[in-house]
């Protein structure tokens, strides 16, 4: 509809059919699901009365506060020059930083470790010391792991193959496996169109994406986020041995698929 909706009557019983109603026509569309993709605003544009009287920087026109993206610290003034205040923004009201997408779950609790250390850096050293191996000044995942709670699980991390391709080009690359091709699937069946898909760059096999779709697919993807965030490679998701009888076996089936074609064979 385009935005053109008047109004949308669900469906009487589970798996009926639902109307929607179009504005300019008053035309009735009968449909099983309504997607809302209107996109998200900020949430601090009302607050914008006492955010300069704060003395911090005018929110955005977008509604969200101007934040130093490394550590969520919202810009003071409205000066062009930055100073930092004594406030920390996350969720929604934070505008662009490091954790992205906005406007999720997933992503405004990321945000929340992020204006904490950032806001008690002292008291964050104190609390987490660097000891052992541990990489000093290593930033939160920027992007991590995102699940939308749907009937078939839908679950994803880092870049899609289209924004890899728009991104890099010929050296962006994809490879998928079934959750039907795994072993667990010989005991517990599951539907032939639930997969894992590795998106790559084929220079350096540096994972860049990981999404899945099908049950459980919530519980799966921190694993694949790890990597996409570490810079690990497909050859390093290799060297991860998962539990026996696990659908963590389609990342490995995945993985190895992107493998086969650097050697120029295809193995189903």
């Amino acid at each position: 509809g385009d935005g053109d909706i008047a109004s949308a009557t669900p469906p009487a019983t589970k798996g009926g059919e639902g109307t929607v109603t179009l504005a300019s026509s008053g035309a009735t569309i009968a449909c099983d699901v309504v997607l809302s993709a209107l996109g998200r605003g900020g949430g601090a544009g009302k607050l914008r009365h006492s955010v300069e009287a704060a003395g911090l920087a005018p929110t955005a026109p977008s509604g969200h506060l101007v934040v130093d993206p490394a550590t969520l610290n919202v810009k003071n003034g409205p000066t062009d020059a930055w100073t930092g205040s004594r406030v920390f923004a996350a969720g929604d009201v934070a505008g662009a930083n490091a954790v992205a997408p906005g406007g999720l779950l997933s992503t405004g609790l990321a945000m929340g470790h992020v204006a904490v250390r950032g806001a008690f850096p002292a008291a964050w050293r104190k609390t987490f010391p660097e000891v052992g191996k541990r990489k000093g000044g290593q930033a939160f995942d920027a992007l991590p792991a995102i699940a939308f709670w749907i009937d078939d699980g839908v679950a994803t991390c880092g870049l899609t193959q289209q924004q890899a391709e728009a991104a890099y080009g010929d050296d962006a690359a994809c490879a998928s496996a079934k959750f039907s091709e795994t072993v667990k699937a010989c005991v517990q069946p599951r539907p032939d169109d639930e997969f894992l898909k590795v998106v790559f760059r084929k220079s350096s096999g540096a994972i860049v994406g990981v999404h899945i779709f099908g049950k459980d697919a919530s519980e799966m993807i921190n694993h694949g986020a790890s990597f996409v965030n570490r810079g690990g490679t497909v050859w390093d998701v290799l060297h991860s041995i998962p539990p026996a009888v696990t659908y963590d076996e389609c990342f490995l089936r995945a993985v190895r698929k992107a493998c086969y074609s650097f050697a120029a064979f295809d193995k189903k």
